[in-house]
């Protein structure tokens, strides 16, 4: 894969990456555009991953020794799978009026944080800064949470930063990491990874949604479902509250016992609660968030798509 990269010094400008979906706004302080060569860059990208799985794969690497300091060759015996890799930005940030200082760690730990992992969760993708490199296999795709307008994606981002801000501070990253965490859900390889993941993020919004007093305190673990149901934040349908039992299950064997509901650990799981606990995440998330539509009375343990049906004249 060969793309053109930029070195990201522009202060007024931070470039981020990889979300596949050529789309753009601008909220409050900020506007969020595509990359110029944004096509250009995609087509690579989806060029160069495997066709069959709609990941990107990060190519072997070498270690390079040198010899008197004075020329660089491969080291023998040193061809390994990298555990960190850079991927090309799709998009860029830019500050409203010309004049925020966006290139700094405060920044990216921060507002800018916010702003790429919310993005990237919407489309269902992975993102992360230009010069802060990528682990894991890569979605060229988009895997998106739900149909989304591209007239109302401002709207709901504003949504998404505006309870940002309304966190106390300690509280801030938590939300930032509890996004990042959702979206490398889909990188893991065996379900059972992506089930253990998706319930540790699950247990983080239970943490969020109890500390800002929308939901009441669970008696025991596997009763904060129900906690979540009785705040009418989920649908509490039977076909549901059978997922909840399974999860909650599925959880204790696997936390406790190092069992995947007694079958090999490379196995499937049982009733896709691989599949099913993410799509439950993406209903919290929106609920948290507090983005008022229909999405959040959503089925989410249906297979069929929905759409996110922002309610008229809604903003923060």
């Amino acid at each position: 894969m060969t793309t053109t990269r930029s070195t990201g010094t522009d202060p007024l400008v931070q470039l981020f990456g990889y979300v596949p979906v050529y789309c753009g706004f601008t909220i409050d302080a900020y506007i969020v555009a595509p990359v110029p060569d944004h096509a250009k860059v995609v087509q690579c990208v989806t060029d160069d991953s495997d066709e069959d799985s709609r990941f990107y794969y990060p190519p072997p690497a070498h270690r390079e020794t040198s010899r008197d300091g004075k020329q660089w060759r491969r080291k023998p015996r040193s061809r390994h799978v990298p555990l960190l890799f850079p991927m090309p930005p799709t998009h860029q940030i830019a500050p409203a009026d010309g004049s925020t200082h966006l290139n700094s760690d405060t920044f990216r730990n921060g507002e800018g944080g916010i702003l790429i992992h919310s993005l990237a969760f919407l489309h269902g993708a992975r993102a992360q800064f230009s010069e802060w490199w990528f682990d894991g296999r890569i979605p060229v795709e988009s895997r998106e949470v739900c149909g989304i307008p591209d007239a109302q994606l401002a709207t709901v981002m504003a949504f998404f930063l505006h309870t940002y801000r309304q966190l106390i501070p300690a509280d801030r990253p938590r939300l930032i990491n509890l996004l990042s965490l959702r979206n490398r859900i889909q990188s893991y390889y065996w379900a059972w990874e992506r089930f253990a993941f998706s319930y540790m993020v699950f247990d983080a919004l239970y943490e969020m949604c109890f500390r800002y007093k929308m939901i009441k305190q669970a008696k025991h673990h596997k009763d904060r479902f129900a906690s979540f149901a009785q705040a009418g934040l989920i649908c509490d349908c039977s076909r549901c509250r059978a997922h909840t039992y399974t999860f909650a299950t599925l959880r204790n064997q696997l936390f406790h016992e190092s069992l995947w509901h007694d079958a090999p650990i490379t196995g499937d799981g049982p009733g896709m609660a691989d599949v099913f606990l993410p799509r439950l995440l993406n209903v919290l998330i929106a609920q948290m968030m507090r983005v008022p539509c229909d999405y959040v009375r959503h089925c989410w343990s249906s297979l069929s798509s929905s759409a996110l049906g922002l309610k008229p004249g809604a903003h923060p």
